[in-house]
């Protein structure tokens, strides 16, 4: 019982980390382009621990407007250390479902690349370790 539960949460881990790379990648080729303001913009830790220095993990919050109706949303995004100040002048370039503009994402983040390629095969990988085939 116990090893058939850790046996179906890493399967279902491993759904989610394709089905978000395929929407990511749906959005981009399927979505609706706009403008959006940034409202929010928080650092969460401090400086990353890799090749290129000052580099920071930043929260980014973000809202557009499509058919006079606000949407919002939020991103993790990778930067320098210069602050962004939230004053409604600052604008990202959004993706959104055009019947359901709920479901958005930042232009960035919609691209097809090798990241989603990598979580994609990851999520097969993991579904594939957790369910052998009994010979």
């Amino acid at each position: 019982m116990k090893s058939n539960l850790w046996r179906l949460l890493i399967s279902f881990i491993g759904l989610i980390m394709i089905l978000y790379s395929l929407f990511l990648v749906s959005i981009g080729l399927l979505g609706t382009n706009t403008f959006g303001t940034i409202t929010s913009y928080t650092r969460i830790m401090g400086e990353r621990d890799e090749i290129i220095p000052n580099r920071y993990t930043y929260s980014l919050g973000y809202q557009f407007f499509v058919e006079e109706k606000v949407y919002s949303g939020s991103s993790t995004v990778i930067g320098s250390p210069l602050f962004i100040e939230p004053d409604g002048n600052s604008f990202v370039e959004i993706m959104y479902i055009e019947k359901i503009p709920n479901l958005n994402a930042l232009k960035t983040d919609t691209s097809i690349d090798i990241g989603k390629f990598v979580l994609i095969v990851l999520g097969f990988i993991l579904i594939y370790v957790m369910n052998p085939r009994l010979k």
